[in-house]
């Protein structure tokens, strides 16, 4: 099996808030007191952003610590 990379995962997880954000303002829309605006859409695909970026982040300090490490007990 070949691994999913992380562009896919990436693109995959805000398209995924994308697609909720707006099924959730649909619902909402359908809902007696409450009020849909786009920019609640909008709020979800930046927080999924956010996620993408720190997760970016995270894995590129892992790996770049984990690798010194390594590489030191190696010697």
């Amino acid at each position: 099996m070949r691994p999913v990379s992380k562009g896919l995962i990436a693109y995959s997880t805000i398209f995924a808030a994308l697609v909720y954000g707006i099924l959730d303002e649909l619902h909402q829309s359908n809902v007696e007191g409450r009020t849909s605006e786009v920019i609640d859409v909008v709020a979800d695909v930046f927080g999924a952003v956010l996620v993408v970026v720190f997760w970016f982040l995270i894995r590129t300090y892992r790996s770049g610590s984990g690798s010194d490490s390594d590489s030191g007990s190696n010697e």
